[in-house]
């Protein structure tokens, strides 16, 4: 009766979606994926918008950097915690609480990937409010990259590419595995390093001779 038992369990399919339904499930997970990023890129626009019709760009920058940390961390303490409160509260047994955990992760990997990317750009804007801010590291920088980006500015713009392109490459975060995420932050960060530029430039003393001396006529 077991080898019979087994013989028939080994015989035995548990369908629990068809291909069709499988297929249409997919595409909705990628739907779903792509409208969450959609709208958080939208987002980021609509800042980056605020922030350059400001009066005071720095200090909305500061503000809007600010805001990406601290919503960024909230959203991983919240990931964390919950997922810890209901594995503890549905799951018996170390091997479900295991199984259960690692569900928990891999359903909420979206939201994890949102909440580091608000990080990373939030730190990316805090660091921009520094270096065009008052303070002695801003301006030792500006005063030392000021001549270049007044007299060279096309080198400025390659080593800008280039460091562009090695984080396309890296891709730390999702929004720079798509297209549509590579163009609009490379256009974000184009409009930023240019306000800089400019900024820079401004503070540098034009350079010219000195005002000659006027001698008067002897008699």
């Amino acid at each position: 009766f077991p080898e019979k038992l087994r013989n028939n369990l080994s015989r035995t399919e548990l369908v629990v979606l068809e291909s069709d339904q499988l297929s249409t499930a997919q595409d909705a997970v990628r739907v779903i994926k792509a409208l969450s990023w959609l709208v958080i890129i939208l987002a980021i626009a609509a800042f980056a918008g605020a922030i350059w019709l400001a009066l005071d760009r720095r200090a909305m920058l500061r503000n809007v950097g600010t805001v990406f940390v601290l919503v960024g961390i909230a959203l991983l303490l919240i990931r964390r915690l919950v997922g810890s409160y209901l594995v503890d509260a549905l799951a018996e047994g170390e091997l479900n609480r295991d199984a259960a955990g690692r569900s928990w992760l891999i359903g909420t990997a979206l939201l994890a990937d949102v909440a580091w990317a608000l990080v990373i750009y939030g730190v990316v804007m805090l660091l921009g409010a520094v270096l065009a801010g008052p303070s002695v590291v801003g301006r030792r920088v500006r005063g030392a990259i000021a001549p270049t980006l007044r007299d060279r500015p096309g080198i400025a713009w390659a080593v800008l590419a280039g460091a562009y392109l090695l984080l396309v490459l890296w891709a730390p975060v999702p929004a720079l595995r798509t297209w549509f995420g590579v163009l609009l932050l490379g256009a974000l960060v184009a409009l930023g390093f240019e306000a800089f530029r400019r900024l820079t430039v401004r503070e540098l003393e034009p350079a010219g001779e000195p005002p000659r001396e006027t001698v008067a006529p002897a008699g």
